[in-house]
């Protein structure tokens, strides 16, 4: 879960980087979108196993 979170962080830094943004934007919306995935995925598992 963790991984999946920081992999979008990471990459929405990145992109902050390359597109020189004074607010950071992208790291938002990386963040944002790998927390929704960790939960997805979180879910999905839990709900396979019940």
């Amino acid at each position: 879960m963790a991984i999946i979170i920081l992999i979008g962080v990471l990459g929405g830094r990145k992109l902050d980087e390359i597109f020189a943004n004074e607010t950071p934007w992208y790291t938002m919306v990386g963040s944002l979108l790998g927390v929704s995935l960790a939960l997805y995925y979180v879910i999905k598992d839990l709900s396979k196993n019940t």
